[in-house]
This record gives structure tokens, C-alpha cells and sequence, in this order.
């Protein structure tokens, strides 16, 4: 169940790609959805990242899964779709 329909929305998905590079995997989704805020309802799209990372020295053998999502009204989610990219190229499990 994602957050959107956790918090009482009817999300459609409208992409999902799944890839898998430098021995992780990463599925991105995007989801739209109407919400309604202090009266007025805008049409919203979460871009939605599961990352499968593998873990090392101590962790060697072991994967941590990531959720990272972002919310945007559909005219805003172009302009802060660079950011996304910024933060999910920059998650990885913390080195113990």
C-alpha cells in the first residue's frame, strides 16, 4: 500500500521502470492523484524510489532497502525533478 492510498487517495500508477546497476536494483514509480487541501483539490504526482543497495564491510552480503518519494503538483514536478535525482543518487546505508 503506498502513502497516498495509506492516507485515504486513489492513486493511478502512471510509469514504473526497474533497473538494476553496480550490484543494486531501484524501481522508480510515478503515481497521480487528487487531493484536496484547505478546500481546494489539486491533481498531484509522487515519484515514488525502492533502491536495494548492497551493503559493505561489515554488512558484505547483506542489502539495505531504501523508500525515498517526493510529492509535487503536476505543474511543479518538472522543475523539482533534478533535486529528486540530487537526493537518490546521494542514498546509501550509513558505513558501521
Amino acid at each position: 500500500m503506498t502513502a497516498a492510498e495509506q492516507a485515504g487517495y486513489n492513486p493511478e500508477v502512471t510509469s514504473r521502470q526497474e533497473s538494476a546497476a553496480g550490484g543494486g536494483e531501484q524501481m522508480v514509480q510515478m503515481l497521480r492523484y487528487d487531493a484536496e487541501l484547505g478546500g481546494s483539490t489539486y491533481e498531484l504526482v509522487q515519484v515514488q524510489t525502492i533502491l536495494a543497495v548492497p551493503g559493505s564491510g561489515a554488512q558484505a552480503g547483506q542489502k539495505a532497502v531504501i523508500l525515498i518519494h517526493g510529492t509535487a503538483t503536476v505543474d511543479r514536478i518538472e522543475a523539482v525533478t533534478p533535486d529528486m535525482q540530487a537526493i537518490v543518487a546521494s542514498a546509501r546505508p550509513a558505513e558501521n
